[in-house]
């Protein structure tokens, strides 16, 4: 399973849960580099994700530093190594508490 199969999971199961919303960014030339794979909200909180296929791949650095400019201006950050979504998941629901 890719990255992309990853997200798609992700974002399947995660619009299916009442509160939340998300979407896929898609890098590109006109994106800023590092941007994470899904931004959304959840029960009133921002969140960013970034998705990763295993524990082993980690986020590059510029992903490492989109994602701490969105937990300083307060959004919820995330990186998710489970391609089943179930992770991501618990993580959501804390957002509702």
């Amino acid at each position: 399973m890719n990255e992309a199969e990853v997200v798609r999971r992700i974002l399947k199961t995660l619009n299916a849960l009442p509160g939340v919303y998300c979407l896929r960014t898609h890098g590109s030339s006109f994106q800023q580099k590092g941007t994470p794979d899904i931004i959304g909200c959840a029960h009133g909180h921002f969140f960013a994700i970034e998705a990763k296929k295993t524990a082993k791949e980690k986020p590059s650095p510029a992903q490492v530093y989109n994602l701490k400019k969105f937990q300083a201006a307060g959004g919820r950050v995330f990186i998710s190594h489970d391609p089943r979504a179930r992770e991501v998941v618990e993580w959501i629901k804390t957002l509702s508490a």
